[in-house]
């Protein structure tokens, strides 16, 4: 799911730039009055006033001659200065900027809200130390001054990565003021951004009770629903954001991709999917996400002119390409697919899932050699990667390249001793080299333990209790490979085998007739057939 960070949420949320804004001053209603005392009506307010009025309607020039003449009629008129500031950034002239915001410090060194402008001009310098200070000052100033403390929040998490002050800042707002529902906000993302889901959620749940008609609370807790493996929690709550704002694409969005991903319900997804489209017609992921949908139904023509568009409306997006790569290569078109990947790689040459995917590609068309190199760049990029160890390491056995692949095996599950599939490798290949058949048993079943449910994992231990002569047992794990997989061909031919070792013909005739129904081009394909045709004849295989 494409989503912003937890640090880019919370600076959206304060707004893209951190500098004075005149725009919650000319509200009526505002968020956070503290920090500034009571302006009397005078000559000098009144054209302060009718500046930040000036100032919302975009008229600059009017604002600044209002802010001008508050300051000649009462040239201790801070909040003008800090007007003039405003005006200053907005015309990109730090300079002036600068020059406004020390003329009101000069004037109100114990003014909160003069130390939280300065503060942001700090921000806009890159200066963020200081900034920090400043901020703190205005906090220590006014302890109640929720601005201050927000802003506070936001260096630390954005700029400093200092999360836990950050967070500390984050829940003074909240004492400050706990209907903010924007407080309550930026404290769930920043709890999220530490891994403390359950504070993070609370924080969540309150800021969306405060504010209920906004999506971003609801579209936010969804997202961590998601990275916690909550599809259904994910889901609600996604709802509720499309629900407070039926426009809001990225909750349509990530509510189709839980449906497809998760519930690995693509009927419903397309139908979120094509909403998006509706509402952002040249939305590349969403085309990506009704091709998708659409090649798991069979209609591959129309499932690739969406991801054709995708790739069109974001030719600098290397997702895209790889999306396209592999669908291609779940189709086997080999060729076109490797073009997609390389489309990918123009884009961006260091993009490691199409170079995994191109690698993949040779892997299955048995250009070992090419997926090796191919792994191996890949992994020197991602080095921790158990999944590339793993695929380099199959590279490494299908060369008969005993060692590398063991070590690479080895590596995978040094770094990850739940990666089944190295488990599983190591079984297998022990039987290749016939060797470690007492460890390939303990191998095969830890890489069951992990996936019982994985065919594949069965069929090799099925395969190491036939290389151990224990051809009951390698039985009963082919049938329940059968079982869990009953279209895979080569498992059917291993039954097959067995049987006949088992000089039960009529078992083994079956098995072999079913795995040459299945497929016409697996390995063992014309021994399976030869093999069949021999027991029809009466002879032993």
């Amino acid at each position: 799911m494409n989503v912003c960070s937890p640090a880019r949420a919370v600076a959206l949320l304060m707004g893209a730039c951190l500098c004075v804004s005149l725009a919650s001053e000319a509200t009526v209603a505002q968020a956070d009055t503290t920090g500034m005392s009571p302006v009397a009506v005078t000559p000098s307010s009144e054209a302060y006033h009718r500046g930040l009025a000036d100032a919302a309607t975009g008229d600059l020039s009017k604002a600044a001659q209002a802010f001008e003449q508050s300051i000649r009629l009462d040239p201790k008129h801070v909040e003008a200065y800090l007007g003039l500031a405003e005006l200053a950034f907005r015309k990109k002239q730090p300079a002036n900027a600068e020059k406004h915001l020390k003329q009101a410090l000069s004037l109100a060194p114990e003014n909160a809200r003069v130390h939280r402008a300065w503060g942001r001009y700090l921000v806009e310098m890159k200066d963020y130390a200081k900034a920090e200070a400043a901020f703190a000052r205005a906090v220590s100033l006014d302890p109640r001054f929720t601005d201050a403390q927000m802003d506070l929040g936001t260096v630390r998490a954005t700029a400093l990565k200092q999360p836990q002050g950050a967070i500390d800042a984050y829940r003074a707002a909240v004492a400050s003021n706990p209907t903010w529902w924007q407080a309550h906000y930026a404290l769930a993302l920043q709890l999220e951004h530490v891994g403390r889901q359950a504070e993070a959620h609370k924080a969540f749940q309150q800021a969306r009770r405060l504010t209920p008609s906004n999506h971003m609370p609801s579209f936010s807790e969804g997202r961590l629903y998601v990275t916690e493996g909550k599809p259904t929690e994910a889901l609600a709550a996604f709802d509720e954001a499309v629900k407070a704002d039926p426009k809001f694409v990225p909750a349509v969005l990530a509510r189709a991709d839980v449906q497809r991903l998760s519930k690995h319900n693509c009927e419903e997804a397309l139908v979120n999917y094509r909403a998006v489209l509706t509402l952002a017609p040249n939305h590349a992921q969403a085309h990506v996400g009704v091709g998708l949908c659409l090649e798991e139904a069979g209609q591959s023509a129309e499932a690739t002119e969406h991801f054709n568009q995708a790739a069109k409306l974001s030719p600098k997006d290397p997702t895209l390409w790889h999306e396209l790569g592999q669908l291609y290569g779940r189709r086997k078109k080999y060729a076109d697919a490797v073009k997609a990947f390389d489309a990918a790689l123009t884009v961006n040459q260091k993009f490691v899932p199409a170079m995994t995917g191109r690698a993949d590609i040779y892997l299955a068309q048995g250009l070992y050699g090419m997926a090796q190199t191919g792994y191996s760049a890949a992994l020197a990029l991602a080095p921790k990667s158990s999944a590339l160890q793993i695929k380099l390491g199959i590279a490494s056995l299908r060369q008969r390249r005993w060692a590398q692949a063991e070590e690479l095996f080895q590596q995978a599950l040094t770094g990850n001793p739940k990666a089944a599939d190295a488990w599983n490798n190591l079984a297998w290949m022990a039987v290749e080299r016939n060797q470690d058949l007492d460890d390939a048993v303990e191998w095969g079943r830890k890489a069951i333990d992990l996936q019982p449910k994985n065919a594949g994992y069965h069929d090799t231990l099925g395969w190491v209790y036939r290389a151990r002569g224990e051809l009951t047992r390698a039985a009963a794990q082919f049938r329940k490979a059968v079982e869990l997989d009953p279209k895979d061909p080569v498992i059917q031919y291993h039954l097959g085998l067995v049987y006949a070792e088992q000089e039960s013909p009529e078992k083994a005739k079956a098995a072999f007739r079913n795995a040459l129904s299945l497929q016409q081009d697996f390995e063992g394909f014309e021994d399976a057939r030869k093999r069949l045709s021999d027991l029809d004849r009466g002879t032993p295989g």
